[in-house]
């Protein structure tokens, strides 16, 4: 291309990157021959994306998307080019940056570690491609994440574990307008960019419901919305709970908003093993907690034997198992205060790790041994303000219950030592004499180490 009437059509450089031309691209990129460049904010984003080079094997359908093809692939020039093996020098095709929506890691049965990439290519087509090693996937994930974000949050999206990433539409508030903005979700946090182009995030540990609707707010064309509210009398919209705000979201097709409902959900509703893992209270108490805790006081705290009665062993597997699935939506009226505080007992003593923390085990426990009481405590009280703050948090919402469990003592037969023997194996793992004395003093002393 020597000459275009009215600089309009393909450029050298255009003709070049759709035929996968790589080394006429680079001279042609280097010697000003991209005419986009010559603005100097696209010049400078153009910079900054050179930058973003990965190449490697990967496994890619074809579009009809039935079966996986070996792909020699490159991320380079601000786009993703594949080849037949990577000797080739004529590409099999190539993704834009600008042409990419969304991507998002995906399982499926034929193959680990894919993802799919969502475009605007050849009517909206989803691009699924899979990695030999999880490693090697979530590297593409994170590479191309980066790729598509904006300069301002480009660098902190290529530290990110990412689940999904993309453009979205967001309003902050109802009579908020709509504008665009870039969303990675990781684990169980979305962080999306804000007016100051810098991420805030939403935690989905504390979104206490989550559903959707076909009918979407009167000044939007989505099909579907992602909302986040505490408060939310018949939404017209998907709806998520958290803290005091409202967070409107909806992706470019319907088909990511929908992506982007169903991993929120699944992230919200689901339980892991650790106690970080849990969906949480605003106070980072996990909800199984706070509901088991505040079902006895309602209901049990002049029960006697309370956290010392068994109770129907299929009711408390039946009850941990729904709390598990979804901590927000259980009903407890089918099961007795026995069931609801075995229930948190059991809850405690299987996951992975103790409150007290494995690594910090041997402390408390040599620490009990010492009989200097004012000693003792001060170093008990080092110990828990060096706790995650999930840990802390629960423990001394236990305390504080048990506590109040204890003041009823005359009724249900539950002294201060009585629930430290019954605790201690759920907490400490064990009921040895140094572990109960644990449990006897952070209650006697609760308002020493809790304020």
């Amino acid at each position: 291309v020597l000459f275009r009437r009215d600089e309009t059509g393909q450029t050298a450089y255009d003709i070049a990157k759709e035929n996968g031309q790589r080394l006429i691209m680079e001279l042609l990129y280097q010697n000003g021959g991209d005419p986009k460049t010559l603005e100097q904010d696209v010049r400078d984003e153009n910079r900054l994306k050179e930058d973003i080079r990965l190449q490697g094997f990967l496994n890619k359908t074809g579009p009809i998307g039935k079966t996986f093809k070996r792909r020699w692939c490159i991320l380079e020039h601000g786009a993703l080019t594949y080849y037949i093996n990577e000797k080739s020098n004529t590409s099999k095709g190539s993704i834009d940056r600008k042409d990419m929506y969304m991507i998002q890691a995906v399982d499926t049965e034929r193959l680990n570690y894919s993802f799919e990439l969502s475009t605007k290519l050849e009517d909206n087509r989803i691009f699924t491609f899979s990695s030999e090693n999880k490693d090697d996937s979530s590297e593409w994930i994170r590479t191309i994440a980066k790729l598509m974000a904006p300069i301002a949050v480009m660098d902190h999206v290529g530290m990110i574990d990412i689940k999904l990433a993309g453009y979205a539409y967001i309003k902050e508030s109802l009579v908020d307008e709509w504008r665009q903005t870039f969303i990675v979700f990781s684990w169980r946090i979305i962080n999306y960019m804000n007016r100051d182009l810098k991420f805030d995030f939403i935690d989905l540990r504390k979104n206490s419901k989550t559903f959707v609707s076909s009918v979407c707010p009167a000044d939007s064309n989505c099909i579907l919305c992602l909302i986040f509210s505490q408060k939310c009398k018949n939404p017209v919209t998907s709806v998520v709970s958290v803290s005091l705000r409202s967070v409107y979201l909806q992706a470019t097709l319907p088909r990511d908003t929908e992506k982007m409902y169903a991993a929120f959900l699944e992230a919200s509703t689901g339980s892991g093993t650790t106690l970080n893992d849990q969906a949480l209270t605003n106070e980072n108490v996990p909800v199984i907690v706070e509901r088991c805790i505040t079902h006895i006081h309602m209901n049990g705290i002049e029960e006697k034997g309370i956290y010392r009665t068994a109770g129907q062993n299929s009711k408390v597997q039946e009850l941990l198992d729904h709390f598990r699935k979804d901590a927000w939506s259980v009903s407890l009226s089918d099961y007795t205060v026995q069931d609801v505080a075995n229930v948190l007992k059991r809850f405690l003593r299987e996951l992975e790790d103790s409150l007290f923390e494995r690594i910090n085990y041997g402390s408390w426990i040599n620490m009990a041994g010492c009989q200097d009481k004012n000693s003792r405590l001060v170093w008990y009280k080092y110990y828990l303000e060096k706790m995650p703050l999930v840990n802390f948090q629960t423990l001394k919402r236990i305390v504080l219950h048990l506590l109040r469990v204890s003041e009823s003592e005359t009724v249900n037969l539950m002294s201060i030592t009585n629930l430290a023997s019954c605790f201690a194996p759920s907490l400490l793992r064990t009921a040895t004499d140094e572990e109960i004395s644990i449990m006897v003093d952070l209650l006697s002393n609760a308002d020493y180490f809790f304020n």
